[in-house]
């Protein structure tokens, strides 16, 4: 097994926003490319500040990280194909950019900015942005289809009943301090781009023999087959990093398995 590369410093990272004074926090790293057969690998880091994310990256030698060059407004997710060695970065909209990582210096091969499926609109009745927030994913199958994974996380959610409130429900007139309520994952959605027609797809059903893995690391499909694995599920891990820095109380305990045939948990 290869080592891991040795990355730039953090404080290396190009500036996202004007008059930027301190460093943005990494929040996901992604290989393009597998260190111990391609010498050309290339690292992609999502970093942040405040509200924006961008898309940094750097190569076997560089002592600092360089800017992709990413026209999205902000970026949610990144993925690469490793056999391509292409990388998607998903922005709102949703907007895909897709990356050549072969030569010299990465080069924008495509854009996909299609319509907005309708189930994703309908959701956003469903799931209400004020009690409501949700994380955007990419992922790739082994024969390179692209899926869009959208995330629905009650913002305060009541441990004794599981309903999702408003902040200031959590405030009682019989307790000092307000009802500890912590953010949790209550659904998904899932989409398939069709390259042919232009178009995401719903999709209602993973199969039996697939799996997909989201949250603080590269998204992914994976074999059902792998041992511990269930087919048709989703394994989410927690990533709302930024209730993690806000509220001391809970935070890195968003983790399960969301079953895409019942839609439970």
């Amino acid at each position: 097994m290869a080592p891991l590369p040795h990355l730039p410093a953090k404080h290396t990272l190009p500036r996202i926003v004007d008059h930027q004074l301190q460093p943005s926090e990494i929040r996901k790293l992604v290989m393009c490319g597998n260190p111990s057969k391609d010498p050309n690998y290339t690292v992609l880091a999502m970093h942040s500040i405040w509200f924006r994310t961008s898309i940094a990256f750097c190569r076997p030698g560089d002592v600092k990280w360089a800017d992709l060059g990413s026209e999205l407004e902000t970026c949610y997710d990144v993925v690469c194909c490793d056999t391509t060695k292409t990388a998607y970065i998903l922005g709102p909209g949703p907007i895909v950019e897709a990356w050549d990582m072969n030569g010299p210096g990465p080069i924008k091969k495509m854009v996909i900015e299609v319509a907005c499926p309708t189930k994703l609109a309908c959701d956003g009745e469903r799931f209400p942005s004020d009690l409501y927030s949700n994380q955007w994913y990419l992922a790739l199958s082994e024969s390179r289809q692209l899926f869009l994974a959208v995330r629905y996380i009650g913002e305060f959610v009541r441990p004794y009943d599981g309903k999702v409130v408003h902040e200031s429900d959590t405030l009682t007139d019989y307790a000092s301090e307000p009802l500890v309520c912590p953010y949790k994952t209550v659904g998904f959605s899932v989409f398939k781009y069709d390259w042919d027609g232009k178009k995401w797809d719903d999709v209602e059903s993973l199969g039996d023999d697939c799996a997909m893995f989201v949250g603080g690391n590269e998204s992914m499909m994976v074999s059902a087959k792998d041992k511990g694995v269930k087919g048709n599920a989703i394994y989410f891990t927690d990533d709302y990093w930024d209730r993690m820095n806000e509220d001391c109380s809970y935070g890195g305990h968003d983790n399960g398995v969301f079953y895409m045939g019942g839609g439970t948990m």
